[in-house]
């Protein structure tokens, strides 16, 4: 009986120490599909941000709107799909990495870094007139200004105030403001010409059923448009969505707009509003009171019709952080003018070939054909009242667009999804 038991007793020990074993072999034989699991899984991660990195390294050599299937390491397992397009002024750039089953997919929106070289305060075209400051009128950083320079003036019942006209170096400018970049121009006059991409999904905007529109940027880009005026209230736009219409489009206050592109002719925008876009049409852009634009946005107005002198308007306490041009295609003998109210303000980069009605503030760079002051008393060319252009103010982390060159260097925006 005693033999009996202890037989039986070492059985269940021979079990349990069997069991034991198979558990643990079961443990670590699943430890180690986890640990492979997420190495892989890393890998992906590490490897999309590798693809980014390359179409920034990249950039001036991958066509837009193309896609490329890259082996990073030429070993067959780790790939990367990238695909780089024209979103306003900026690029969309997407790296897909995959391996075995994992796949990863990282979007960003690029943009150029401000080299020191860019990081001007103002360059005001020789118009063989001098600029003349009045009142508190700040100019801080690189400044080139004309041959006749700068001087105090007296105007409004005001005198210069500051101990310095210039803080900052001063250098010569030329007749002729930097020309624009026209590879900018291309993509986006062809969207105010209604030429499509060729992968967008195009709606007619009334047929749309609908107030909220979220969409990815790793799909096609959904492009919402009408023949007549389009009117933007009580509604979500956000992402990869663009909106032209070949008339006039009003962007209400309860709009909410963000990451997406506007094409129109006329482009108005309520006061109160607040969202990110990019805003380009080729007869006028008004933007009301208190209107915030949040960073990175766009103004861009390509003029050519004639007849609107006010062509791009910033009115009182609005605010944009981002990038703000007009430039004049068409041949017309009105002046046209850019007008920057009292108390508006500019974070970014500026550029008026044109006559600029500056009241306001810009913390970055301006580049200007002539200032054109009106008061309700008179008008006064090349001459600031109580002005600041101050690219000290611009946060050195900025990153904006190449304005007037192109640049192969290029730093994220944003992150998309």
């Amino acid at each position: 009986m005693l033999r009996a038991y202890s037989i039986l007793h070492a059985l269940i020990i021979a079990l349990l120490i069997a069991t034991v074993s198979g558990g643990l072999i079961m443990y670590f034989s699943l430890q180690q599909k986890l640990a492979a699991h997420y190495l892989w899984k890393n890998r992906v991660i590490e490897n999309s941000h590798s693809g980014l990195q390359l179409i920034m390294g990249q950039s001036g050599r991958m066509e837009s709107g193309k896609e490329a299937l890259v082996d990073l390491f030429d070993n067959q397992k780790d790939s990367v799909r990238l695909v780089k397009k024209n979103w306003g002024l900026f690029e969309v750039a997407v790296s897909e990495a995959m391996a075995r089953e994992h796949r990863h997919q990282k979007m960003a929106l690029l943009g150029t870094p401000l080299l020191p070289e860019s990081r001007l305060a103002l360059y005001l075209a020789e118009q063989n007139k001098p600029l003349a400051l009045c009142g508190k009128t700040i100019l801080k950083g690189t400044c080139y200004l004309p041959r006749s320079g700068v001087k105090r003036a007296y105007i409004e019942g005001q005198n210069f105030e500051g101990n310095e006209l210039v803080n900052g170096e001063k250098r010569t400018s030329q007749k002729r403001l930097p020309p624009l970049n026209e590879s900018l121009k291309k993509v986006n006059l062809a969207y105010l010409n209604a030429d499509f991409g060729a992968t967008d999904s195009v709606v007619q905007f009334d047929d749309w059923q609908g107030d909220t529109l979220r969409h990815s940027f790793a799909h096609k880009t959904v492009v919402l448009t009408e023949t007549g005026p389009i009117r933007l209230a009580g509604i979500t736009l956000e992402g990869n969505v663009i909106v032209v219409s070949q008339t006039e489009v009003n962007i209400g206050s309860d709009a909410i707009l963000n990451d997406l592109i506007v094409y129109a002719p006329t482009v108005y925008i309520e006061a109160g509003f607040e969202g990110a876009i990019q805003v380009f049409a080729d007869e006028s852009i008004h933007v009301s009171e208190g209107v915030r634009l949040r960073y990175p946005s766009t103004l861009g107005l390509y003029k050519r019709t004639a007849g609107t002198t006010d062509a791009l308007v910033l009115s009182e306490k609005s605010r944009i952080a981002g990038v703000v041009f007009c430039q004049k295609i068409a041949d017309g003998r009105l002046p046209l003018r850019v007008v920057i109210e009292k108390d508006a303000l500019v974070e970014g980069q500026v550029y008026v070939d044109a006559e600029l009605d500056m009241k306001g503030r810009i913390y970055g760079s301006l580049y200007c054909n002539k200032f054109n002051l009106k008061t309700p008393s008179s008008v006064y060319e090349n001459h600031l009242l109580n002005v600041e252009i101050n690219a000290d103010s611009l946060s050195d982390h900025f990153v904006g667009v190449g304005l007037v060159n192109e640049s192969a260097e290029k730093a994220i925006v944003k992150w998309l999804q």
